[in-house]
């Protein structure tokens, strides 16, 4: 479990998770450019340009027509501050969520997320940290709603709690023994190993050199797509 000092470490405002955080780098570049002895912290790392590099020419069939400011105005509209951000989570998540974790072993319940650290997205993906929150883009078709997922140690992996207010829906992602499954409220339980990628459109951060995308990977369940990671990749 990480320490309460470098909880303290990844801490950021709402815009500074908003805004993406620099992602471009990986966390094993990180660890390159931090040296043997270096007291660069991780946060001066995610908002350095010495990872940047190369520009991608925009990919073609993406899901939306969405800008990166509009995706930003999008996350930020309904939430004041990272409370805010918060009490949404609790106030979407599903408590049948809970039952159906129960149903494959899972003992969990909403009190057991911390919601803390927040982070951004790349920090959030490739950190060491067992529990953090993130708010994100979730781009469909008809555009991009806000997506809070969060995550907690279980018996034996981890679970990752996807909440969008918008549309009332939660899902959890369970990740245990190198295999991840889907599970719904109502009981389902959907293999994520073959989860397909989409192409969002949108740009993690524009004002680097180097062109970077939302990237979802989706389980498609009776018809409806859900998003089980989102990652930010160079393109």
């Amino acid at each position: 479990m990480t320490d309460e000092g470098e909880y303290e470490e990844y801490r950021n405002t709402l815009n500074e998770i908003v805004d993406g955080g620099g992602c471009v780098e990986t966390m094993a570049a990180t660890s390159d450019l931090r040296g043997e002895g270096s007291e660069t912290s991780r946060r001066d790392l995610l908002a350095s340009d010495a990872l940047a590099g190369g520009v991608a020419e925009t990919v073609d069939g993406v899901l939306a027509e969405v800008d990166t400011e509009e995706a930003r105005a999008a996350l930020r509209a309904d939430y004041e501050d990272l409370g805010d951000v918060r009490e949404a989570f609790r106030e979407t998540v599903e408590p049948a969520l809970f039952d159906a974790l129960d149903a494959v072993g899972i003992d969990l319940a909403l009190d057991d997320f911390a919601l803390d650290p927040a982070v951004c997205l790349k920090t959030f993906t490739e950190s060491d940290l067992e529990e953090a929150m993130t708010l994100l883009p979730h781009v469909f078709e008809g555009g991009v709603v806000g997506r809070i997922v969060a995550r907690t140690p279980v018996d034996g992996g981890i679970a990752t709690v996807h909440a969008i207010p918008e549309w009332d829906q939660s899902y959890a992602v369970l990740d245990r023994d190198g295999a991840e499954t889907l599970v719904l409220p109502d009981g389902r339980i959907v293999d994520c190993a073959g989860a397909s990628e989409q192409e969002t459109g949108v740009d993690c951060d524009p004002e680097r050199s180097a062109r970077t995308e939302y990237v979802q990977q989706v389980v498609e369940v009776d018809g409806e797509d859900y998003v089980v990671e989102t990652t930010c990749s160079m393109v």
